[in-house]
């Protein structure tokens, strides 16, 4: 089948334009994928520091129970109360401490706001320059005769 220059050409601009699509889409993708591990890897951080709180608070929560059980057997029994306050005491030092500790590693671990989804990937993908506007109407040449 033969075709003309200027229908090859037209054709050529056309396949331009196609690759230059892809490759704009290609690193959209990229772009979309990086943000993606961005946000899993902050997740993932997320989770860590969330199960670290779970448990302190468990243990904060099972030393309260222990106390509350000392206080009130305490009571029942006329038992000696300044033993009790003393834990008390102990266990308010090691709240007050464990706050301060538990507020200093979130706020040390805590990322940095993620980058805007229209900052540039990291490597940009290289783009061929846009080619010469196409004429998409259809020439109409009759093929030669072989």
């Amino acid at each position: 089948m033969w075709m003309s220059r200027r229908r090859m050409r037209s054709l050529n601009e056309w396949v331009d334009k196609i690759t230059l699509r892809f490759l704009q889409l290609e690193t959209r993708v990229t772009r979309m994928a990086l943000d993606f591990a961005r946000l899993a890897a902050v997740v993932q951080l997320q989770t860590s520091v969330v199960a670290s709180a779970r448990d302190v608070l468990g243990h904060l929560s099972a030393e309260v129970k222990d106390l509350s059980a000392k206080l009130a057997d305490a009571i029942a029994n006329g038992g000696d109360l300044s033993a009790v306050q003393a834990q008390v005491d102990s266990f308010a030092t090691n709240l007050e401490a464990s706050v301060a500790d538990l507020s200093a590693a979130v706020e040390a671990n805590t990322p940095a706001a993620p980058a805007s989804v229209d900052a540039p990937p990291s490597q940009p993908v290289e783009t061929p320059v846009d080619p010469a506007p196409v004429d998409p109407a259809p020439v109409n040449e009759a093929p030669a005769a072989e």
